[in-house]
């Protein structure tokens, strides 16, 4: 275990609804994520799992419950400092872009903190580098792809270094080049920085990846728990979750499962096939 057992979100009795007559989008959410925890939040589409992310980076007031971030409450008169510490990089990029080129959307967050001009022109040049966006620096967001301002959004939201990122699907847009290129460097600032990371996401191979995967269902948390505690009766709010176009390996583990061949999953193909020999004898 590489994170910490400080706890850095919590949730208690939290209840959200977009209007005093609508159904909730989530009832009753109660846990605790830990500093430098990985936790990937699976649902099918319309779950919640957006509202969670914008709940956590305090973008949503008019919730029950209590939200702590740092041991203190969101509702607190420390509001404003505490949402600093959190990072997100939203599903539709063109929702943070906010400078008239890819330069001044990545210095926004650093000159609203008072970044000193040096510190600027550091963080700039090494996330640039990182990153690979010098050709387009000053480029407007209108000559740019989907999936390169999901990159800049990524850039501009690590380059002030929070203590909570939350990422909300964010390679849908981009290449398997591109997505292996930001999975890597979401790695590092979670390994090396001890980053929080929250990552809400339908694709499988992150979610089993995760220190702790939460499959959100029918607007409360099913599943809370690392990914080889998954039991067979989950199995079905996961496959609804991640869809129906899972890798072939990936249904076979469920087909095991389901059948009892394995009490439990087993998710590494080489520990798969001893097991599979040492059930055959």
């Amino acid at each position: 275990m590489h994170y910490t057992k400080k706890e850095v979100i919590q949730f208690e009795k939290v209840s959200f609804a977009y209007g005093k007559n609508k159904d909730p989008t989530l009832i009753d959410l109660n846990f605790n994520i830990y500093k430098g925890e990985y936790i990937v939040v699976v649902g099918v589409n319309g779950s919640g799992k957006s509202t969670f992310g914008n709940l956590i980076a305090g973008l949503l007031k008019k919730y029950s419950g209590t939200i702590r971030l740092f041991g203190e409450s969101l509702k607190s008169e420390n509001h404003a400092n505490l949402i600093q510490k959190v990072g997100v990089v939203f599903q539709n990029p063109e929702s943070q872009f906010i400078g008239s080129n890819v330069e001044k959307d990545l210095v926004f967050a650093m000159e609203n903190l008072c970044y000193s001009p040096n510190v600027m022109r550091n963080k700039l040049a090494q996330i640039v580098k990182k990153m690979n966006l010098q050709s387009i620096l000053f480029s407007q967001p209108s000559e740019l792809s989907g999936g390169i301002k999901q990159k800049v959004a990524f850039a501009a939201s690590t380059i002030i270094t929070p203590e909570i990122m939350i990422f909300d699907e964010p390679t849908s847009l981009l290449s398997p080049v591109e997505k292996e290129e930001i999975w890597k460097l979401i790695n590092q600032l979670n390994k090396k920085r001890n980053l929080t990371v929250v990552e809400l996401t339908h694709d499988i191979n992150r979610a089993l990846q995760a220190d702790r995967l939460m499959i959100i269902n029918k607007n409360k948390i099913y599943f809370f728990d690392t990914p080889t505690k998954i039991k067979e009766f989950h199995l079905a709010p996961l496959i609804e979750a991640l869809g129906n176009n899972l890798p072939l390996f990936y249904q076979l583990v469920i087909a095991l499962l389901k059948n009892k061949i394995i009490t439990q999953p087993i998710w590494d193909e080489q520990s798969l096939i001893k097991k599979l020999v040492q059930w055959k004898k």
